[in-house]
């Protein structure tokens, strides 16, 4: 990000980059994510709705806009960076584990199931450039970003336990 009070090479003020890496890589995850939300809640029969999966699966991407919005301009990168590595590094074994699945044939035998199948690389493809983008943004204070990896964890953890009881409560129904 650039400093808001520093001056380009007329003098006049310089203004922020509209979009960081951190940006495009949360966009990536976002766009990701809403396809994958969208083909697992049809081959899952025992998942909320389509739509609150929907949401479910973006909520971890508006943690990791968080802190563009609050905090202060010289850290907003890092903490922002931290939260989508934490998030995409949660994100992976899950991937790696449906892949696993949809190999084995479990994953089921409908068009959705197949559409999911071909996605899931996609998937694992788009959490890795995350996690390697995040990376780079934390490298200016690693304590920092290491702290706010730590929240993505929580935070994708958090929406994994939201996802579990909104199944069972369908379950039950």
């Amino acid at each position: 990000m650039v400093d808001a009070g520093a001056k380009d090479l007329e003098g006049s003020p310089a203004r922020p980059r509209l979009f960081s890496p951190v940006h495009l890589a949360i966009g990536m995850g976002m766009v990701a994510s809403a396809r994958f939300a969208w083909l697992f809640s049809h081959v899952e029969t025992d998942l909320p709705p389509p739509a609150l999966t929907l949401f479910l699966c973006e909520l971890p991407f508006v943690f990791c806009l968080v802190p563009f919005i609050t905090s202060e301009s010289s850290k907003r990168s890092v903490r922002s960076g931290g939260i989508v590595f934490g998030s995409a590094l949660s994100f992976c074994p899950l991937f790696f584990l449906l892949e696993c699945d949809a190999m084995l044939g479990t994953l089921g035998h409908s068009g959705y199931a197949a559409q999911l199948a071909s996605f899931l690389p996609v998937c694992f493809i788009t959490a890795l450039c995350m996690l390697w983008v995040s990376w780079r943004c934390g490298k200016d204070d690693r304590t920092e970003f290491s702290a706010w990896a730590k929240r993505g964890i929580l935070g994708f953890l958090f929406v994994s336990l939201l996802v579990l009881l909104a199944s069972l409560l369908l379950a039950s129904l």
